[in-house]
């Protein structure tokens, strides 16, 4: 009878211990994270919704990334209404880089419209260099994690 209380103690000490770990596991992967196939990682500001597509970094006054996520794939124009830094723009489809735009500069106006080369669910904005600084080429996998909401 003592050895089965012994390992009721036992079994219910690892659930709490497991219950914890599993909870700090979320607590480290709660921010959204992106990393370059040099290894090179980063946490992006995200766009998945209408409100936030519109605005991307515009409100942003200091270079920062954002990925913007749509619910399907479709050809996604960008322009740079608003900007105060030049931009690189990745094209995804998923988690493959399906083409980019180097170096995009702020125009105030804005008239230059940049369109993805084909339809695409995902869009990643980051400062300018960012593309020849870790050799980014079409085909790359970025590993995308969303983190938690």
């Amino acid at each position: 009878m003592k050895n089965l209380l012994c390992l009721a103690v036992l079994f219910f000490i690892i659930s709490i211990v497991f219950q914890f770990w599993s909870a700090m596991q979320k607590n480290i992967s709660s921010e959204p994270r992106v990393v370059f196939p040099d290894g090179y990682q980063f946490s992006p500001l995200i766009a998945d919704n209408e409100f936030k597509s519109k605005v991307g970094l515009s409100e942003q006054i200091e270079p920062t990334s954002m990925l913007f996520i749509f619910d399907y794939k479709t050809i996604v124009p960008i322009w740079m209404k608003g900007m105060h830094f030049p931009i690189d723009i990745i094209w995804l489809d998923g988690q493959t880089v399906v083409g980019f735009e180097i170096d995009v500069q702020v125009e105030n106006p804005p008239v230059t419209i940049y369109r993805s080369p084909v339809p695409v669910d995902r869009v990643l904005e980051v400062p300018a260099g960012f593309v020849k600084a870790h050799n980014l080429v079409v085909g790359n996998q970025l590993d995308i994690e969303l983190g938690e909401e």
